[in-house]
């Protein structure tokens, strides 16, 4: 009996001779391609003078490790980002208040504006 006579004679058979002759052929390449690439691993650094916590007056450095701006950042770059941090982290939306004042006393040391207390 052929290979065409027998799938039309016992279609569940050849549905799963198909099926595990796919589920092979995957499995192959997977191998073959794991084994010929290098595996790759992701390294994740935190700048050395983050220690964790906040200073007791921000200077600019920890401003700009708040917002996650260069230290000289334009006008344009440090209010764009604020907004886009206060949108996340707003009291009214969830968020802390305490991170709500730390990204606006950022954004008022890298701008040169007195906080107001």
């Amino acid at each position: 009996m052929s290979l065409l006579a027998a799938a039309s004679r016992y279609p569940r058979v050849a549905a799963i001779a198909t099926g595990i002759a796919v589920a092979s052929a995957s499995l192959l390449t997977i191998s073959t391609v794991s084994s010929v690439l290098p595996a790759q691993s992701i390294s994740f650094s935190v700048p050395r003078s983050y220690r964790g916590d906040f200073y007791n007056e921000m200077n600019k450095g920890e401003a700009a490790l708040i917002l996650g701006v260069p230290r000289s950042a334009s006008h344009k770059e440090i209010s764009t980002r604020h907004k886009k941090m206060l949108m996340t982290n707003h009291p009214d939306r969830g968020g802390s208040s305490l991170l709500a004042s730390k990204i606006n006393e950022a954004k008022d040391v890298l701008t040169g504006k007195k906080a107001k207390r």
